[in-house]
């Protein structure tokens, strides 16, 4: 029995541990980037997240809405990748 609690101790320490070392999902995402950006990625942001939303972003940075932080982190992946293809496209 005391091995048993010893061993799960143990594994909960480390559990916690990890959780504070392991970088979390948003670290390093530049939130004001993202509604600041200009050209075609900018062009893109702007039609596809609300003029409200990325406002809100520019002047608080990170939303606290899960599905708001959902929105434009998809709207950037997409638009990222689409200025992606297009700057490789032949002149």
């Amino acid at each position: 029995m005391h091995k048993l609690l010893t061993r799960n101790v143990v594994f909960l320490v480390s559990l916690a541990l990890a959780s504070l070392v392991s970088p979390s999902a948003n670290a390093g995402f530049d939130w004001a980037g993202t509604a600041s950006a200009t050209g075609a990625v900018g062009d893109c942001m702007a039609a596809k997240v609300s003029a409200e939303l990325l406002e809100s972003v520019r002047a608080n940075g990170r939303p606290e809405s899960r599905g708001e932080r959902r929105k434009i982190k998809h709207a950037w992946r997409e638009c990222e990748s689409l200025s992606d293809e297009v700057q490789a496209l032949p002149v």
